[in-house]
């Protein structure tokens, strides 16, 4: 977050994540704090469901 809100350059505020050709935005600026949210797809894929 410091890197994108203290000075230019090509970060971007958001992560995404591609599956399948579809782009997915994960992280969420609203509120004081970013928020990431983990879909059951991407849970998976990190081994998060068992």
């Amino acid at each position: 977050m410091n890197g994108f809100s203290d000075a230019p350059g090509p970060l971007a505020p958001h992560v995404y994540w591609v599956r399948r050709g579809e782009w997915r935005q994960l992280t969420d600026l609203s509120g004081e704090q970013p928020a990431v949210h983990v879909d059951p797809d991407l849970a998976e894929a990190l081994g998060m469901e068992g």
